[in-house]
């Protein structure tokens, strides 16, 4: 079976990305953090699971979300060519920097699609006195 393209997805490529949000000009932040992760981590290591956000699939999810074309986790994560357990550690990365003052904000990432019902708006009413 062939692997289906992000247009076959009816998402924009990594090609579209890169030329409305070039890599350049990502925040600079500091990408080591640590985070706990439910009481299962916290008997193991009470400080936490050190997490970096660095390589080229963090930059690609950096992009995608700083390109800011409303997608979700899972469709950043096609885009971006990774997991989508790695967009959450990039946006764990990113709100730990909002929280520090190292980059003051980043676009919202919804966690899933909108459904067609939240898209149609009700028309306007005007009372009848």
């Amino acid at each position: 079976m062939a692997k289906l393209s992000t247009d076959d997805m009816g998402l924009p490529p990594m090609s579209f990305i890169n030329d409305i949000f070039p890599r350049e000009q990502i925040p600079e932040f500091d990408r080591k953090f640590t985070r706990r992760q439910g009481p299962a981590s916290v008997k193991k290591d009470p400080k936490g699971r050190v997490f970096t956000i660095g390589g080229e699939a963090a930059d690609r999810v950096l992009q995608v979300i700083f390109a800011d074309q409303g997608l979700t986790r899972s469709q950043i994560a096609k885009v971006a060519g990774c997991s989508a357990s790695r967009v959450t550690e990039v946006i764990w990365a990113l709100e730990v920097a909002v929280r520090k003052g190292q980059i003051t904000m980043f676009p919202p990432v919804p966690r899933a699609a909108r459904s067609a019902e939240d898209e149609v708006e009700e028309p306007v009413k005007e009372n009848a006195e």
